[in-house]
């Protein structure tokens, strides 16, 4: 009876402990979602309002219009949208915030931010689950989910960037499945490891994924050195290689529904050729210690993991040594050398042997890395305290101590200092802010580093401490953690005002047709997406190359005439446009101008004219001499095919999200080009007979027309999308089978023993 009420009261205290860290965020994340409206804040300008917010609405009005969401006709002149992976349309989650945007109203962003505290929450039930079992303690469990759900990487970087947020909430799971793969030598442990990396596979930031599968590897080399003893056969000692290839085989088949267009958009993109400079950036040397321990003095929070936690993380060390530190140690001093990126040597010869680090840019995101290895070790330290402590423990818990004490002297030195600096210095308002600023920063820090020599005094001087040691660890961690990161996010906005339809959008969307506009830097809601308003700013990250080059080295009046730019957004007066309308907004007049004269949406040329390349097509597209109205250059077909017409008309042009249709009529014949961006997966048809399209003007689409009345369409059909999903099919299919038989195979036989690897 007392063993069952005790194993009772350990599945009580396990589910109470996730149900508060699954809370938690609720507290962190108040202001977003208040009782009283006026205390309601929104998240700074970011990435999730000026970028996935956009794209969230655009899905969504796709999707209410009956289509796939397969196109977007808005961005940049037209691109894939499925295949951006910040859309992640195949992650879960990602269809719960769906169901409830509906427009650019704050109820739809608000449906939007719901996504950043249940994330939060995964994170922290995940981490405390991996806690529980390689930590083994429950305190232990709690510190490290709580130091790294909230840690300086996690509270900055993907608050905004929202991919990075869900792709990292799934890493303790990714670490928990190969750690007992390995340990139990468990197929399906292995399995749940490559499930686990598939679905932060589809959440749409591979940087993150690349990187968590480093953290994957460090696990599998660091069990593999920690098991290295003799006699073993060769299926044993090549087991750690084993799981790495299961589990990158699953992530890869789950994830394939994503990544095969994505890699396909990805080829064609901005991002397709980086060079070292633009990749190689991280942190400065002294970034890393100021952020680590004053991070509001230089605003560098991504580093910062708490000064209690560091301080239990010290104590794991000097206390004990065990296989989950030795991992710890590896895991954060690989973060700390990865985030200086080209400031390291390091950065240079993996940029130039290993796969992936020539891929991705802002490497400085590897902290991430080192914030896991610190909460793993902070855990361990809290649990190690909380325990018996021998007079051993008691002597390197002195030292630690009375190392921690002459940084105390040192840091209440340099806070007197930087008092007396503010004090006596004579500056503007600004200026004794920013001062007023760094010492409130530089106190905080010592009056941490104070609570946790306090933490270390009271537990080996007062005996009776231990009772209460646990709740204000815990306590101190969060307090720590909170009061540095969790107004940072944060702006006096409310939701319903980030977006308004001005007059000056609402006449634009109405009068833009078959055309596109042009934004200098007025509309919000990211240029027009937002509003359905079609445009050829470059507005989101990741788009298309030679949308790229065209918009740096064609001339401005032919480009929009390319790609039919009729309307102007503008606050500077074009005397040579026509006014639409004028709008007074803050101290501004923003501006609409019609402009006239493009050769419209879809236009009949007599000839073509034929080159190698995309780079002759470029070259000749900016000639002085070229009129696009009088012949189109195409790519990749010999000169000899080309065929000569004449002009002709477009009786009706429609545009639809992965389709468009035009009628028309050429008497001779001709090249009908339409001013859309072409793409692999677009197929089009003449009166019904499939017809290829040629690459025209380095942009744009054309097809040839014979004599008479024809009607044109096309329809976006991405073989990779289909490639994609049969490879995801295919590998959830195998995996339920697999389960499946290990869940008969136990019934039929429930003593049966599993075979190795099984």
């Amino acid at each position: 009876m007392r063993a069952v009420r005790s194993k009772w009261r350990a599945i009580l205290l396990d589910a109470l402990a996730v149900v508060g860290l699954a809370l938690l965020p609720q507290l962190y994340f108040w202001r977003l979602f208040p009782v009283h409206p006026t205390d309601q804040k929104t998240l700074v300008d970011g990435d999730l309002n000026q970028e996935h917010f956009p794209i969230m609405v655009t899905v969504a009005r796709a999707l209410s219009e009956g289509q796939l969401p397969l196109w977007n006709p808005y961005s940049n002149g037209g691109q894939p949208l499925l295949a951006d992976p910040q859309a992640a349309l195949f992650y879960p989650p990602t269809w719960w915030a769906l169901s409830g945007v509906h427009g650019f109203d704050g109820d739809s962003f608000l449906a939007l931010e719901r996504l950043i505290p249940f994330h939060f929450s995964l994170l922290g039930t995940f981490m405390y689950a991996l806690g529980r079992v390689l930590l083994r303690s429950r305190i232990a469990a709690v510190v490290a989910a709580i130091a790294f759900t909230y840690s300086g990487f996690v509270t900055a970087y993907p608050v905004q960037q929202l991919p990075i947020l869900r792709a990292i909430a799934w890493l303790p799971l990714q670490v928990l499945g190969l750690w007992l793969g390995l340990e139990r030598r468990s197929l399906g442990w292995a399995l749940f490891a490559g499930v686990a990396l598939g679905i932060a596979g589809l959440a749409g930031h591979p940087q993150t994924v690349f990187q968590e599968s480093l953290v994957l590897a460090c696990v599998a080399a660091v069990w593999a050195y920690q098991n290295r003893a003799g006699g073993r056969s060769m299926a044993e000692v090549t087991w750690p290689l084993q799981a790495l290839v299961v589990v990158g085989m699953v992530a890869v088949g789950l994830a394939a529904v994503q990544w095969v267009p994505s890699l396909e958009f990805l080829q064609r993109s901005n991002r397709a050729e980086l060079d070292y400079a633009f990749v190689s950036g991280g942190y400065a040397f002294w970034e890393l210690p100021m952020d680590l321990l004053a991070p509001r003095v230089l605003g560098g929070l991504p580093v910062y993991v708490g000064i209690v936690p560091l301080i239990l993380a010290a104590a794991a060390v000097m206390l004990r040594s065990s296989r989950v530190h030795g991992l710890a140690l590896v895991l954060g001093t690989l973060g700390l050398i990865l985030s200086l990126g080209g400031n390291s040597f390091a950065y240079s010869g993996a940029y130039r042997f290993v796969p992936g680090f020539a891929v991705f840019r802002d490497q400085e995101r590897a902290i991430f890395m080192f914030a896991f290895g610190v909460a793993m070790l902070a855990g361990s330290g809290a649990a190690l305290l909380a325990g018996e402590l021998s007079r051993v423990d008691l002597r390197r818990i002195n030292r630690l101590l009375k190392a921690l004490k002459w940084v105390l002297f040192a840091a209440l030195a340099v806070g007197a200092g930087l008092y007396v600096a503010q004090i006596s210095a004579e500056v503007s308002e600004q200026g004794f802010l920013r001062w007023r600023s760094i010492v409130g920063s530089f106190f905080f820090f010592v009056l941490l580093l104070g609570f946790g020599i306090g933490l270390l005094l009271m537990r080996t001087r007062v005996i009776s401490a231990r009772a209460i040691f646990v709740p204000l660890t815990v306590g101190l961690v969060i307090l720590d953690l909170f009061t540095v990161s969790w107004d940072q996010p944060l702006q006096d906005t409310f939701p319903n005002d980030l977006f308004k339809a001005s007059q000056i959008v609402n006449r634009a969307v109405a009068d833009v047709g078959a055309g596109r506009a042009v934004d200098e830097g007025v509309l919000n809601g990211y240029h027009g997406l937002i509003y359905g308003l079609p445009s050829i700013n470059k507005i989101l990250a990741i788009h298309l190359e030679r949308f790229e080059l065209a918009t740096e080295r064609v001339p401005q009046a032919r480009l929009w005439d390319l790609l039919n730019v009729g309307l102007v957004v503008t606050r500077d007066r074009k005397p040579d446009l026509q006014l639409v309308t004028e709008e007074k907004w803050d101290q501004f007049t923003n501006l609409l101008y019609r402009r006239p004269g493009g050769p419209g949406p879809a236009w009949v040329v007599p000839e073509a004219r034929a080159v190698g390349s995309g780079s002759e097509a470029l070259t000749a597209l900016k000639e002085p001499g070229f009129d696009p109205r009088a012949a189109v250059i195409v790519e990749g077909v010999d000169a000899a095919s080309l065929g000569r017409g004449g002009t002709g008309t477009v009786s009706s042009y429609r545009r639809g999200w992965n389709d468009l249709e035009a009628k028309v009529t050429a008497p001779q014949g001709g090249y009908l080009v339409m001013s859309e961006i072409a793409y692999p997966g677009w197929e089009s048809e003449v009166d019904g007979v499939g017809t290829p399209i040629l690459q025209a003007d380095y942009l744009l689409r054309a097809v040839w027309l014979t004599p008479g009345d024809h009607v044109v369409r096309l329809q976006y059909r991405p073989n990779s999308v289909v490639m994609g999903a049969a490879i995801t099919a295919f590998t959830a299919l195998c995996l339920v089978g697999w389960f499946a038989r290990r869940a008969i195979w136990r019934t039929i036989r429930p003593g049966a023993v599993g075979r190795p690897n099984s």
